[in-house]
């Protein structure tokens, strides 16, 4: 009797959704040379019993990719950077029992770095506070210990770490943010433009060829086709100025005897 009043308590626990908690939450942002973003976000979970890690697997089945059907199920899951799902150009999910971690990956259809300024050398590019807002709390940016955003832009890349909170990770072209309160977070960072790209460069001398091409072909076929007049032409002008050679010499050897 009592394990049946176990399993029911247990049941009932798992149909409103608390049996299920998040261990951590960790999202990386790649960021492109243009300023879009690909975003994968990896939900690691703890469950208080064998059944509510069952009927988790069934509903991640059931859900599928579906972003409405999980939300309904779990409000804890829900795309951080984007304000509602017709902001999302694509999305997948999946949810992998043996790690207990959901993986939730999705672009974004406008620009997640904002383009400020244009030079010969290089782009500048801001990420405002704006994308954080998921995590803003009555006007501060709450990123929780147990969660870690990771911002990656592109390998050719300067980042400005004046502006990074003093808690903040950088390396390289990386961002890392964890247990940070801050009423501003803004990541600023330059991409450098290359001088000549090779492809680029080859790219021209094809774009050359391609337009002088048609161009010798036409004289080609012209000098064809006139080769009888210009045959002729270059025959009357050897005999001309041979028989003015001739000339010459004839009134060289001209001498007169008295």
């Amino acid at each position: 009797m009592r394990k049946a009043i176990l399993m029911g308590v247990l049941l009932a626990l798992s149909a409103s959704g608390w049996a299920v908690s998040v261990n951590s939450l960790a999202i990386e942002v790649s960021v492109d040379s243009a300023g879009n973003a690909g975003i994968t976000e990896n939900y690691e979970l703890a469950f208080i019993s064998p059944f509510e890690e069952n009927e988790f697997s069934q509903k991640a089945i059931e859900n599928s990719s579906s972003i409405f059907a999980w939300q309904a199920d779990y409000p804890f899951f829900f795309p951080h950077f984007a304000e509602g799902i017709d902001e999302l150009s694509q999305s997948t999910i999946a949810f992998d029992r043996n790690a207990k971690k959901i993986t939730f990956s999705y672009s974004l259809k406008e620009r997640f770095a904002t383009l400020v300024e244009q030079e010969q050398r290089s782009d500048f590019f801001v990420i405002d506070d704006r994308q954080l807002g998921a995590f803003n709390e009555s006007g501060t940016i709450v990123i929780p210990e147990n969660t870690t955003i990771r911002i990656v832009v592109p390998q050719n890349s300067e980042i400005d770490v004046s502006q990074i909170p003093n808690n903040a990770s950088v390396a390289g072209n990386s961002v890392t943010l964890s247990g940070i309160q801050s009423n501003s977070i803004a990541i600023s960072y330059r991409v450098i433009k290359p001088i000549a790209p090779p492809g680029n460069l080859l790219e021209g001398i094809s774009g050359i060829y391609l337009l002088l091409g048609p161009i010798v072909v036409l004289i080609v076929a012209g000098v064809y086709l006139k080769r009888k007049d210009i045959e002729r032409l270059v025959e009357n002008y050897l005999v001309e100025h041979s028989e003015i050679k001739k000339t010459s010499r004839e009134e060289d050897f001209d001498l007169e005897f008295d």
